[in-house]
């Protein structure tokens, strides 16, 4: 059985998962880069996809949420340098439903950027930003929002936020994915939306997301449970969920602003 999960280093084979250490012994990044035969071989698309795993993100560490958020600066830095552009304006989006704690990492890390493009400043990076919510609140597709506003600002770079399903409950809310190619939103919950990647909008998409749920099959695959009666649509959480969508969202809103800060 496959199981459901978004991140990279969960689903390809473990040589093309390269580690690296870092400073702080409570951190290490992975990095898998998959070429056109490797990312049809485990249906993802072509690209770098980076890894912050720790030990956890926690409400009484500051240490550690400081340690995360200067390798995440790094990340995106580094991801903006994949694409070989010099980004003037770049659009920000908050997917998921702020309503549904699990799914609100996006529209809450959307809530601490700073947005400067109505600001005059020629020597600045301009930042427009959305949470454009989910089907079920606006009766659209996130994507054909995004591409609207897309298609009327023409940003050099779209950096999209987002939570994601992990198999293992050691992964919630202990890892942080970059992915140069772009997100199918809701995937990982059997929930595919349109895509939003450089094929639909006609521009680099950064995707920035948290494992935050894992499938109950998955568990029971875990902890070596037997059950064939088992419904894989259901979704379980961190009892902490609450803390740890806001300390991850504002990791991810703070690293963010810094990074593109430097990029001047």
């Amino acid at each position: 059985m496959k199981f459901r999960t978004d991140l990279v280093d969960e689903d390809v084979a473990k040589e093309l998962v390269k580690v690296e250490n870092t400073s702080n012994e409570n951190l290490d990044i992975s990095v898998v880069e998959l070429d056109e035969e490797s990312a049809k071989k485990y249906n993802r698309k072509k690209g770098i996809y980076s890894t912050i795993n720790t030990i956890g993100i926690v409400e009484d560490n500051i240490m550690l949420e400081e340690d995360i958020t200067i390798e995440l600066i790094k990340l995106i830095k580094d991801t903006i340098s994949y694409y070989k552009i010099k980004p003037k304006l770049i659009f920000v989006v908050g997917l998921g439903n702020k309503q549904i704690t699990p799914d609100a990492i996006g529209p809450k890390a959307v809530e601490g950027l700073i947005v400067n493009n109505h600001i005059e400043d020629e020597n600045e990076i301009k930042i427009i930003a959305i949470a454009p919510g989910v089907m079920g609140q606006t009766g659209m597709e996130s994507a054909n929002i995004v591409k609207s506003i897309v298609d009327s600002y023409n940003p050099d770079l779209v950096i999209a936020i987002d939570a994601l399903a992990t198999k293992s409950t050691k992964r919630l809310f202990k890892s942080i994915q970059l992915a140069s190619s772009g997100i199918a939103p809701g995937s990982g919950v059997n929930n595919k939306r349109l895509e939003l990647s450089y094929e639909t909008l006609g521009c680099h998409v950064l995707a920035i997301g948290v494992p935050t749920v894992v499938d109950i099959v998955s568990i029971f695959n875990e902890y070596n449970i037997e059950d064939e009666n088992l419904d894989n649509n259901f979704f379980l959480t961190s009892k902490e969920v609450d803390d740890l969508i806001k300390h991850t969202s504002i990791i991810i809103s703070k690293a963010i602003n810094i990074s593109l800060l430097d990029l001047k």
